[in-house]
């Protein structure tokens, strides 16, 4: 791998109105009105809104991290999620921490998360596509795909840390 920075690997076509990581097309969206929209739908349809929202993320972003991992190679954890780290910056995603780490368990904080951010305050965890991608990159860590838990949100606490949990099952 050239670079574990996305802006280092980002392709643009100002013709076609495109941004590309590989053959991954990309795009840019204020995080308000994305969110916004989730806000507009009733606490039934929000609640399986997310949840879709993760599981879509899980999966499309999981082959993302698969190319990621085979381009590091037999890179160390370390290396491996300090790369997630790198791409969740370059990508907006807040501020991400990982660790401390247990046997079969991952924890990361996210500090300034644009999708708390965006929603405002929330009874539920509102960060799912956060959620998603830490699935993914547990089921690389663990080799099975973890259980994740947004324990801690900002949305709901008011605070400015989300707190992820992934665990094996």
């Amino acid at each position: 791998m050239s670079s574990n920075r996305l802006y280092d690997r980002i392709s643009r076509d100002p013709a076609l109105g495109e941004l590309r990581d590989g053959q991954t097309r990309l795009f840019l969206m204020r995080a308000d009105a994305f969110m916004d929209a989730f806000k507009r739908l009733d606490d039934d349809t929000r609640y399986t809104m997310f949840a879709a929202f993760a599981e879509s993320v899980a999966e499309h972003s999981g082959q993302s991290v698969k190319h990621y991992r085979h381009e590091l190679g037999p890179a160390a954890r370390e290396i491996f999620l300090n790369a997630a780290v790198n791409l969740a910056a370059d990508m907006g995603w807040g501020g991400w921490r990982f660790g401390p780490h247990t046997p079969g368990e991952m924890t990361l904080d996210v500090a300034n998360s644009p999708f708390a951010e965006g929603h405002g305050k929330s009874d539920i965890p509102v960060c799912a596509p956060i959620l998603g991608l830490t699935e993914a990159l547990g089921g690389i860590i663990f080799s099975v795909d973890p259980v994740v838990e947004e324990v801690e949100c900002a949305a709901v606490t008011g605070g400015d840390t989300c707190r992820f949990v992934a665990r094996m099952p």
